[in-house]
């Protein structure tokens, strides 16, 4: 069975360096330390290589204060619903 998904890898790592380089987080270790999660991963997130969680795509969206839809590619508005 072929394996899918919605998301893009590489438009996914390029809004995240997107939102990342819009934000007040100025290196890639103070996000790893505000979303909680290894420096490492971040690094494979950020070069497209593969995806991470929803949980963790939640935390990395919050941390950079954009939606998990815009980063993901599911729509062009960056603000967060509340």
């Amino acid at each position: 069975m072929k394996k899918f998904s919605v998301v893009d890898k590489k438009n996914f790592a390029g809004r995240l360096r997107q939102a990342l380089a819009e934000s007040d987080i100025e290196t890639v270790t103070e996000l790893a330390a505000i979303a909680v999660v290894n420096r490492p991963s971040l690094y494979v997130w950020l070069n497209g290589r593969c995806l991470p969680s929803l949980e963790i795509a939640y935390r990395l969206a919050t941390a950079l204060g954009v939606s998990v839809d815009w980063l993901t590619g599911r729509t062009n508005c960056k603000e967060v619903s509340r």
